[in-house]
């Protein structure tokens, strides 16, 4: 078990196990109530589970393109389809989500707008790996 999050009302986490059979990893919620363990996303590989700051959805890694699932994995919509990606991030207000990945041999880093706006992508000649928001307002 790997990459915990917790949710931000401190109830539950998630976390990535391959218990569901070797080089499968899947994304797991943890609840400290019951002490029951679900698992959340839906087949493939799934890594990287981020909540976001209302716990209402969580950011992942769904085989090699961010996600975003709803807290309990009943919907899925992909973010990236163009490269690699990795470590979404959801903005404090939860809005946006950032994301690392490699597309033709290049960084980029994504800002993608959850309400349908239009992503925003830098691109580098380095490596960009895992970004995160401040919480800080300045």
């Amino acid at each position: 078990e790997v990459q915990p999050s917790y949710a931000p009302d401190g109830k539950s986490f998630v976390f990535v196990s391959d218990k569901a059979g070797f080089n499968k990893p899947q994304v797991y919620r943890y609840e400290f109530g019951s002490g029951r363990t679900t698992k959340v996303s839906n087949g493939g590989y799934a890594t990287s589970p981020q909540f976001s700051s209302d716990g209402t959805q969580i950011a992942f890694l769904s085989g090699r393109s961010a996600a975003i699932m709803n807290s309990n994995g009943a919907v899925t919509t992909n973010l990236g389809n163009t490269g690699i990606d990795e470590a979404p991030s959801f903005s404090p207000n939860g809005k946006r989500v950032v994301y690392a990945s490699t597309q033709g041999g290049k960084g980029v880093l994504t800002i993608k707008s959850l309400n349908g706006g239009e992503a925003f992508g830098k691109s580098g000649q380095g490596i960009i790996r895992s970004p995160v928001w401040s919480s800080s307002p300045k």
